[in-house]
């Protein structure tokens, strides 16, 4: 891998030779509050101390439904490098305190000039496609090296990230006609214009103009004339013939200096005398005016004169939206020169990545996670050592899962979604994934080969290939699943209720279960739950024999506990109940049942019912129908259900209330309503079967009935 990242100065000997350039030290790339907050590490001696930080993003640059990982060869190279000199002590030696005096202590400095890096470093490859809140690169050690590390990391992720994406995404609306990245004039200085092509090569760019790009990563070069060149000839078809005898074999002609028809015309007129003399005209490129109009004429006026295979390149400040609408409109370009939009990152100036401390080892040996509070949702930070679970079918990416190491993951994890936790996705036990965070550098050594950047270019290709269609959209993308694991989005919710002052059991009422047995003919079950941050309630109240029924609502129940996790809303709900009818339909020794499944989220009730058990909402001033009580055939099991969904949005002070049958058939809804207002949660269950108990003790029929608080 060649370098390209690190500033050289020239050294001359006692004797005015200049020997090979030595690299100056790259440690003062930070920010000044990180060398005071190591200097305070270091005086309250805690520099020592175990913790782990996270380098992520909130919110994809552009609107875009995916983001390219980029910039980490960089990085590497930056740490394997990363040590104080006697220059940036010296410097650091000059800077003073608020009271004139020297801000950093002697014995500090002499410190960091003796600091070898120490940590462990994990990250996700170049040219991944990553989504917000994914941990790009994850350090591990004393809190000092993490601490320093912020900054650099930062500063290589976020800009070659930000462009690798751009460049994805205009690359895709070229649809495989070549890119060129035109970009190092317009770009935001010279390291930025460098790793700029760098990035764009990345994410799919085939070429550059920029020379020292081309020699530092060995990317291919591009690039004819300018106006420039035109306009210092009396004519435009003497410029061009000029051109053509300096450089026969690179003769792409610009022909909007005066007339860009014209200047079609003064290259053809070129490109014979070319192939009169064993070379051919390259093509022509536009740069102003309406490109699709010029292309389609343009194409006209060379397939006409003998020249098909003169591509027609375009450029203007291009990006993705105008090289999709002048595809739309029929455009002949073949080939596109973006620069100012690309290089800069227009219009996101930056990809807006953080770095975050999340553990923190305690004397024990136990970590302790950490959790960074706020008023806006997308800035409280995830708690733990993360790792990233991509799920995949044969033919795509089908969701990614944020874990804590520390905590582990399920074999059948459900992901829960940043934005909104009650939206959900489950992977089955045997879906196929990767880890995609792999080690870097181990105890300060480096034990990853860096992959070359054509094979970085590459993987950025086959990962966009793995997307669903809409995801790549330019437009309103589809929202890929990534979130977290269920495991640690409850972790992270008990400590941000802590932090707040909250206890977390405030989030989840607690669900209470009531049965009642009265006819053996006619078997209930029921299910009351805590998972995570939602409460799961049903009830089944089997049919078909005293064996057949029991074994039915047992096997309900057990479905709908052991398949919860894929219930993020009402549609989940009805494909599990739809599966729960195949499968207790399959079993010939099995009865029929009704079923209610109900899921008590932050903010909604939502589930499914199928045949005549019930779901009701207790307000302060009446009773709400969920299920509104449907005709009790065909129920679960007869492989013919038409489960019924169901949601509310849910208040303070409103009960949720889950009975069988035999609690309706009995009594009223206004006499339940009644009851469920004049008794503790804790009662309602028993006090409802009391409405319908015979007068010497016994029930009519069997009654379940569960309640939770909302």
């Amino acid at each position: 891998m060649q370098r390209a990242d690190v500033i050289c100065v020239a050294v001359t000997t006692t004797n005015g030779q200049k020997n090979a350039p030595a690299r100056r030290s790259l440690a003062l790339l930070t920010d000044l509050y990180q060398l005071t907050m190591a200097c305070a590490y270091w005086k309250s001696g805690t520099a020592n101390k175990e913790a782990v930080f996270h380098l992520s993003f909130r919110t994809p640059p552009f609107n875009s439904g995916f983001t390219i990982a980029c910039g980490l060869a960089q990085a590497i190279e930056f740490i394997n490098d990363f040590q104080f000199d006697e220059s940036d002590t010296e410097y650091l030696r000059t800077i003073n305190g608020r009271d004139g005096k020297p801000l950093f202590p002697a014995d500090f400095l002499k410190f960091l000039r003796e600091l070898r890096f120490s940590c462990d470093v994990d990250a996700i490859p170049e040219g991944t496609v990553v989504f917000p809140h994914e941990p790009l690169v994850r350090v591990q050690g004393p809190i000092l090296q993490g601490q320093l590390l912020e900054t650099p990391l930062l500063n290589f992720l976020n800009f070659q990230s930000l462009i690798a994406t751009k460049a994805a995404r205009v690359c895709l609306a070229a649809q495989a006609d070549p890119v060129v990245e035109f970009g190092l004039r317009r770009a935001q200085g010279m390291d930025g214009g460098l790793t700029a092509s760098r990035a764009a090569y990345l994410g799919g760019c085939a070429a550059t103009s920029n020379v020292l790009a081309g020699k530092t990563y060995g990317i291919p070069v591009a690039g004819t004339h300018a106006h420039s060149w035109v306009m210092s000839f009396d004519s435009e078809l003497e410029a061009f013939a000029a051109y053509s005898k300096a450089l026969p074999n690179n003769c792409i002609f610009l022909v909007d200096t005066y007339d860009s028809l014209k200047g079609v015309q003064h290259a053809i007129q070129v490109g014979r005398e070319l192939r009169e003399h064993g070379h051919e005209l390259g093509g022509i490129r536009l740069d102003s005016g309406d490109l699709a109009f010029l292309s389609i004429e343009a194409r006209k006026l060379l397939d006409e004169a003998g020249f098909p295979n003169a591509v027609i390149l375009g450029s203007n400040d291009l990006d993705e939206h105008i090289i999709e609408s002048l595809k739309v409109q029929g455009a002949t370009i073949k080939v596109w020169g973006v620069g100012t939009r690309l290089v800069t990152g227009h219009d996101t100036p930056a990809l807006g990545g953080v770095y975050k401390l999340s553990a923190m080892r305690k004397e024990n040996g136990e970590w302790e996670h950490k959790v960074k509070l706020s008023a806006q949702l997308a800035k409280i930070t995830n708690p733990g050592i993360l790792q990233v679970r991509r799920f995949r079918s044969q033919t795509e990416f089908v969701g990614d899962a944020i874990y804590d190491l520390d905590l582990g993951l399920p074999a059948a994890p459900t992901i829960v979604d940043p934005k909104d936790i009650t939206r959900r996705k489950h992977f089955p036990r045997e879906t196929a994934h990767e880890d995609l965070l792999v080690p870097i550098f181990r105890k300060g050594k480096q034990v990853y080969e860096v992959p070359a950047l054509q094979k970085a270019r590459s993987r950025v290709q086959e990962q966009l290939g793995m997307l669903h269609a809409g995801i790549k959209r330019s437009v309103n993308p589809h929202e890929y699943p990534a979130g977290l694991e269920l495991g640690l989005d409850k972790l992270k919710t008990n400590l941000v209720l802590k932090a707040r002052g909250e206890s977390a059991a405030a989030l989840v009422a607690k669900p209470i279960l009531t049965t009642a047995a009265g006819n053996p003919e006619n078997q209930d079950r029921g299910l009351a739950l805590e998972d995570g941050s939602r409460v799961i309630l049903c009830v089944a109240d089997g049919a078909g024999g005293l064996s057949g029924a029991t074994k039915a609502a047992n096997m309900a129940v057990q479905i709908a506990q052991t398949h919860i996790g894929a219930v993020t809303g009402p549609e989940p709900a009805v494909k599990l109940l739809q599966d729960m009818d195949r499968v207790i339909a399959a079993d010939r020794t099995a009865g029929q049942t009704t079923c209610v499944l109900a899921v008590v989220s932050a903010d909604s009730v939502f589930g499914a019912s199928v045949g005549d058990s019930s779901a009701w909402i207790i307000t302060r001033n009446g009773i709400i129908d969920l299920t509104k009580q449907q005709n009790p055939q065909p129920f679960v099991g007869s492989a013919n259900a038409w489960p019924i969904a169901f949601r509310h949005r849910r208040s303070e002070g409103e009960l949720l209330l889950l009975a069988t049958d035999g609690l309706l058939k009995y009594t009223s809804a206004q006499r339940i309503s009644a009851v469920c207002r004049a008794n503790s949660v804790e009662k309602v269950g028993e006090k409802l079967i009391e409405l319908v108990r015979y007068p010497s003790g016994g029930l009519p029929d069997d009654v379940t009935v569960v309640v939770c608080a909302l």
